[in-house]
């Protein structure tokens, strides 16, 4: 990947705009970075665990795709402690910046991640056909790794997060200390 056009499209949920929205503001406000705000469902027509995998297949993957380029999906609760622009590395289809944790070869939480194109239409091409649906964030770990491991993709975790997730109230996280996600681990 280089740093081209690059298109940010933010995944939420209606009754969640104003969380939305103040994402959006410190975008612009800090990096100049405009970004699509996509309302999926909410939880109840889809049990909590698959809610946002549901939404990022049903309404944002589509635009994605529509948009042509290279797209950082990027969740209502991230926030960048560094310009995610200035940090796109090269001869990957997947970058995932940002991130709660790495555990038992899982990345747990997808708050930023940015796609090629052709990472986009492999997610497209094999939706649903791998394995059911559960939390994003295994899903996308267990997709990558099979899609790396057959040749068709390259994907890179960052080593140090370029941000972390908002404290906040969350539909679908269990409660637990989210002091332990929120505290920025930056690239020095």
């Amino acid at each position: 990947m280089v740093n081209k056009q690059i298109k940010f499209f933010m995944l939420s949920y209606t009754g969640n705009e104003e969380q939305a929205e103040q994402t959006k503001f410190i975008l612009e406000e800090n990096y100049n970075i405009n970004c699509k705000i996509i309302y999926g469902d909410k939880i109840g027509k889809v049990v909590k665990y698959k809610i946002v995998l549901h939404n990022f297949y049903k309404y944002l993957l589509p635009e994605m795709i529509n948009y042509g380029g290279l797209c950082y999906y990027i969740e209502d609760d991230v926030r960048f402690t560094k310009n995610p622009l200035d940090y796109i590395p090269e001869d990957v289809d997947v970058y995932w910046s940002v991130y709660r944790r790495i555990a038992k070869a899982t990345v747990v939480g997808a708050q930023a991640i940015l796609f090629n194109n052709k990472a986009l239409n492999l997610l497209e091409k094999y939706d649903r056909k791998l394995f059911k649906y559960t939390h994003i964030d295994i899903y996308f770990t267990k997709f990558f790794k099979i899609m790396e491991k057959v040749g068709n993709i390259k994907w890179k975790i960052a080593e140090k997060k370029i941000g972390y997730e908002y404290d906040h109230t969350s539909l679908i996280s269990r409660k637990k200390d989210w002091s332990v996600y929120t505290i920025p681990n930056q690239i020095k």
